[in-house]
């Protein structure tokens, strides 16, 4: 775990560096495309916060977290804040999903999707260690689906059929990740599919984003706006950019600091700068993967991978909806747009990632064990058969 990544020294010195430089990034960002200094001083705020909770949170380890007694609170308490925002929360474009304490918005979905993760770690982990076969129409291994599934109906009821779709999302990737076959994955990725076209069509809005995604410029003015203004906004960006602050789509696109802070960023950064965050978010990706194969556990396995994705995936899924490859769904990129529940979630999966990492190279914390009891090999069904080793 401790050999070199890059010109890193390992990958958790890699990740540092790069959740730093995204940190920077998001920042000023956020000062550049609302011109508020509110937002620059609250993510400071958010992120020094979540730094400090974090550090005190993960110093014994993260097993504690993975316990029965710890995940029904965790669950319990998402439930209450689900609930709560659903009888008083701010309602946002018809939708309500924040609750707000004094300036900070609190947003309890966000938090599901970390959850969604844990539990499959917890419960498909030592599955995944025995070697198990995964199989759909084996109820008995069904249960972090059906709390995916039970926290995705709620989320929709928002209503947020992206956030809904992303946790249903991260269930499967673990499902797969623990060994599931592929044919039963594509056949469950089938029904979900089916099931998320059969919800959109109760609600005509719904339809009308698919519609918006497949020709935004049919309805530049109305429901295609934003799109169009994003387009415009990084096509306009060409080669260098914008002097930093001068990017004009930030007066005419909406959520211009939240979820389309790409869009600004391309734009006062050019193609030049496009690439080099989405190969930041490559090596991202590399350093969180190289800990997570490198685990002790198949939880921790499952875990850390589960974490990559949700991280990776996410801002991938920005980048793409961003660019008018997937529909506008509200999707955050993690570290880089302004919101204070995902950048606290995303402070906390590195929690995780810092334990894992720790555990496996033997540096301390709840997995810790003598040399001479660690195992040589850690076999990990990511795929069935192939062999990952420390």
């Amino acid at each position: 775990m401790n050999k070199k990544f890059l010109i890193w020294k390992n990958p958790w010195q890699a990740i540092l560096w790069i959740v730093g430089t995204l940190m920077f990034i998001g920042c000023i960002n956020s000062f550049s495309a609302s011109y508020e200094y509110n937002y620059s001083v609250k993510y400071i705020v958010i992120t020094a916060a979540s730094i400090i909770l974090t550090f005190f949170s993960f110093r014994k380890g993260y097993k504690r977290y993975l316990q029965d007694s710890s995940l029904l609170i965790f669950t319990l308490v998402l439930i209450g804040t689900l609930i709560l925002v659903a009888v008083m929360g701010l309602e946002v474009k018809g939708a309500k999903r924040w609750i707000y304490i004094g300036p900070f918005g609190f947003q309890p979905s966000e938090f599901v999707k970390l959850l969604v993760v844990i539990i499959g770690a917890k419960y498909l982990g030592p599955i995944l260690d025995r070697n198990e076969e995964l199989h759909l129409l084996d109820y008995r291994k069904w249960g972090s689906l059906g709390v995916a599934l039970f926290f995705s109906g709620m989320v929709l009821f928002q209503p947020d059929m992206g956030t809904a779709a992303i946790i249903l999302g991260l269930a499967v990737v673990m499902y797969y990740l623990a060994g599931m076959k592929k044919g039963e994955i594509a056949f469950s990725l089938g029904l979900g599919i089916s099931a998320m076209l059969l919800v959109a069509s109760l609600k005509s809005y719904r339809l009308d984003r698919f519609r918006i995604w497949l020709d935004p410029w049919s309805d530049r003015l109305g429901d295609g706006y934003q799109s169009v203004q994003s387009f415009l906004a990084i096509g306009s960006g060409g080669i260098i950019g914008f002097p930093w602050g001068q990017g004009p789509s930030k007066l005419y696109l909406p959520e211009a600091h939240t979820d389309f802070a790409f869009a600004i960023f391309c734009q006062e950064n050019g193609f030049v700068g496009c690439l080099f965050l989405v190969l930041v978010i490559l090596i991202f990706s590399c350093a969180l993967q190289r800990i997570a194969v490198n685990a002790k556990s198949g939880t921790s396995f499952l875990l850390g991978s589960g974490i990559s994705f949700l991280l990776v995936g996410q801002s991938i899924a920005n980048m793409a909806m961003v660019c008018g490859l997937l529909p506008v769904i509200g999707v955050p990129f993690p570290f880089v747009s302004y919101g204070g529940s995902s950048l606290l979630t995303s402070i906390l999966s590195l929690g995780f990632i810092y334990a894992i990492f720790r555990e496996g190279s033997g540096s301390g914390g709840d997995g810790d064990l003598p040399s001479e009891k660690r195992r040589e090999k850690l076999q990990v069904v990511g795929r069935r058969g192939q062999i990952y080793e420390e």
